[in-house]
C-alpha cells in the first residue's frame, strides 16, 4: 500500500503511521502504465519453506508452487511482481514512497535508485504522486 506526502511539507518528529494516514489512490500511476499499489512484495518464512528461489527480481519467486498470496487463496503468477487485485488482509506492507517534499529532496532526490543506479527521483516524479500546493511549490522554488 503506497503512501505519498498527505499534503505535509516538512518532517515532524512523529511515527510514520501518525503522519501519513491516507494511502495513495489504488489506481495512481507514477512512472509505469500499471497502478503502483498492485506491486507485490514477497515475504518468506525460510524456517517453514526453504525451497523458494528468486530470479534477479526480488519481487518474483521463480518456483511459485510453494508461493501463495497473503490471504492464502491462490498461488502467485510466475515472474510477475504485480497482483492487479489487491489483498491487504491479513498482511500488507505500508510503503511510504515520498514522505514530505523536504524528506524526498533530502533523502531520495540526492541518491540513486538501488535497483538501477540511476536517479529517477526528481520533482516531476514527486508531483505525479502528490498534488501541488503553494507551500510545496515555494519549497521547490527556494531550491532553485
Amino acid at each position: 500500500m503506497m503512501y505519498g506526502d498527505n499534503d505535509l511539507v516538512y518532517y515532524e518528529d512523529k511515527p510514520l503511521k501518525e503522519r501519513f494516514k491516507s494511502p495513495c489512490d489504488f489506481n495512481m500511476k507514477s512512472t509505469y502504465n500499471f497502478p503502483e499499489n498492485d506491486h507485490i512484495k514477497t515475504m518468506v518464512n525460510y524456517k517453514k519453506n526453504n525451497k523458494i528461489k528468486f530470479s534477479s527480481n526480488p519481487h518474483s519467486p521463480v518456483n511459485t508452487s510453494y508461493s501463495v498470496l497473503a490471504d492464502g487463496t491462490r498461488k502467485l503468477i510466475p515472474s510477475s511482481p504485480f497482483n492487479h487485485k489487491p489483498i491487504y488482509d491479513p498482511a500488507h506492507i505500508k510503503h511510504y514512497y515520498t514522505k514530505t517534499i523536504d524528506e524526498y529532496y533530502r533523502f531520495k532526490h540526492k541518491r540513486a535508485c538501488p535497483d538501477s543506479g540511476n536517479n529517477p527521483y526528481n520533482f516531476d516524479r514527486f508531483f505525479k504522486i502528490n498534488r501541488h500546493t503553494p507551500e510545496k511549490d515555494e519549497y521547490v522554488n527556494k531550491l532553485k
